[in-house]
């Protein structure tokens, strides 16, 4: 069967394909489209975004001092960092039961998501509330930096009252994923 591009009814132009422009690398890939000839043709574009576990710290009893952690990223435009305000490392926090009345802390989790070249903070803060008030305990900051070939992270810094504390076993990094993105990231 020939390949048809246009179909006229009446002298009048139903459908025409004469001027189309698009090719497989601009249709997703797997999908059916037509070219401007009317030929059919399968996309071949990788269209939306793409995570990919790169790391994973499955070690929550430890501190996680600076370090870098290296990878190539030369096929991601970010990564994605999963972090949880802090390991089981160190004192830890009681829990209460709100029922009493009591104090009952609330361990936060946390996505980053950083450009490739760039540097960002994984910032977070615990809390405590209480049958009637909340209580603000105090906040954790860490930089990255992401490069083609890994991420670095700085050591994390509490700030709790009127003191700033090295304490690595906050802003605590489990996972990282790849992201391949076709949004333009600022």
């Amino acid at each position: 069967m020939a390949n048809v591009n246009e179909v006229v009814f009446n002298g009048n132009t139903l459908i025409s394909l004469k001027n189309d422009t698009a090719t497989a690398a601009d249709v997703a890939q797997g999908k059916t489209f037509h070219l401007a000839s009317g030929a059919s043709a399968t996309g071949t574009a990788s269209v939306g975004d793409a995570f990919t576990l790169l790391w994973a710290n499955d070690e929550l009893s430890t501190n996680f001092a600076a370090q870098t952690i290296q990878f190539d990223l030369s096929a991601y435009d970010a990564v994605s960092i999963y972090s949880k305000f802090r390991s089981s490392y160190g004192d830890t926090f009681p829990s209460y039961s709100r029922r009493s009345g009591s104090k009952e802390y609330i361990d936060m989790q946390n996505h980053a998501l950083i450009k490739k070249g760039a540097s960002g903070l994984l910032v977070m803060g615990a809390e405590f509330y209480t049958s009637t008030d909340y209580i603000p305990q105090g906040i954790a900051a860490r930089e990255v930096s992401v490069s083609a070939s890994g991420v670095t992270f700085g050591d994390c810094h509490y700030r709790d009252g009127s003191q700033t504390l090295t304490l690595n076993y906050y802003a605590y990094p489990l996972r990282i994923y790849g992201v391949k993105t076709s949004v333009n990231l600022p």
